[in-house]
């Protein structure tokens, strides 16, 4: 069976069940991933993987979950809507 036809036979209360144990999957690969490997796995703005790598390209023990908001905005061409895009990529 498809997953497309799996998928249209659920119940909205089941596709929301399905949406957010995927989410939590996402949330856990993320949690263990380092900035580097991160930023090549996810689909983010030219703007935001530039602002990462230029701080945590050398840095292969800086895990994404490790980055606080005062040293996001301390990274040169950092705003406030790099750091949106950045929490709605990490999943919070």
């Amino acid at each position: 069976m498809k997953i497309s036809k799996l998928y249209e036979l659920l119940t909205i209360e089941e596709k929301s069940e399905l949406y957010n144990l995927i989410k939590q999957e996402r949330l856990s690969n993320t949690f263990s991933m380092n900035v580097y490997d991160w930023c090549d796995t996810v689909n983010m703005s030219v703007r935001l993987y530039n602002i990462l790598m230029s701080k945590f390209q050398n840095k292969p023990d800086k895990l994404v979950f490790d980055i606080t908001q005062q040293e996001f905005f301390s990274i040169r061409h950092a705003g406030k809507k790099t750091w949106d895009e950045f929490i709605l990529l990490r999943g919070e």
